[in-house]
């Protein structure tokens, strides 16, 4: 009987451990903000907001879009039979592409966003 609960002790003690090690919830001082890239944007404005901003950017410069998820939209665009995506995220008002080849549609949405400011203001 003692046998086998030390090895009931032990197992909870090691399934115990494990699970804390491999926790992805950002711990004090690591959060989402300090991921950004430099090259992300910021706009103030919750996600339904800045993905209407960014439809509009890609509907000028002739990208589409695709609603992934509630923070993530895939843009699309054929340019001479070349096809060129981007996944999109957004998070804290924070905007970020994760393909370099999408620049074209980052420049369109800094200016969309800065546009929106000044109507803001």
């Amino acid at each position: 009987m003692k046998k086998i609960l030390s090895i009931a002790i032990i197992s909870t003690l090691a399934l115990v451990l494990s699970t804390g090690c491999s926790s992805t919830t950002p711990t004090a001082g690591h959060d989402m903000d300090s991921k950004i890239s430099e090259e992300a944007l910021y706009m103030e404005a919750n996600n339904e907001k800045i993905i209407e901003v960014i439809k509009i950017a890609a509907d000028g410069s002739g990208w589409d879009i695709t609603e992934f998820k509630s923070n993530e939209i895939i843009a699309e665009k054929t340019d001479n039979g070349e096809t060129i995506s981007s996944i999109i995220k957004i998070y804290n008002g924070y905007i970020e592409f994760e393909n370099e080849d999408a620049s074209e549609l980052h420049d369109a949405v800094d200016d969309a966003i800065r546009a929106e400011d000044k109507d803001l203001h």
